[in-house]
């Protein structure tokens, strides 16, 4: 239910958000980002996938080891970040989202500079957090969160 929150609060925001609500939409989502996070990476979500971290191979049907593999890579992947840094990659997402539609308005890039460095800044930080073995590449540690294995 809570992700699907998440999903109408973007929604809005693209479609019928008036722009004076921008930055308190920035906070709702990053409160929100914040609230998931610790959801999906809390104790109940660590004991269940450690009951099934390493035993992809006690199913016989690939699909259901795919889906192992993926879940554990998924929850230790997010669970590197830390709830702060969720709500605050969610608040800027917003913002830079906000800063994007008026600079594009009013074809002026100057609007939305500042939030394009804050927002390259700060994905080469969780990059770097989220998949520690490819620190050294902060390029590559960004793309495999879209194209895993790509490097």
């Amino acid at each position: 239910a809570l992700s699907e929150i998440q999903g109408i609060l973007g929604y809005d925001e693209q479609v019928f958000m008036p722009p004076g609500a921008a930055a308190s939409r920035a906070k709702q989502k990053g409160a929100l980002a914040k609230i998931l996070h610790d959801k999906s990476t809390g104790t109940e979500m660590r004991e269940a996938i450690d009951g099934v971290r390493g035993r992809e191979e006690d199913f016989d049907d690939v699909r259901v080891r795919a889906n192992i593999r993926d879940a554990v890579d998924a929850f230790d992947k997010e669970a590197r970040k830390s709830s702060d840094l969720a709500q605050k990659e969610a608040q800027l997402e917003s913002e830079a989202n906000q800063a994007w539609a008026a600079a594009r308005k009013a074809s002026d890039f100057s609007l939305f500079a500042g939030k394009l460095t804050e927002i390259f800044e700060l994905k080469k930080e969780v990059a770097a957090v989220t998949r520690p073995a490819l620190k050294s590449e902060p390029y590559d540690g960004a793309l495999d969160a879209f194209e895993r294995g790509m490097r």
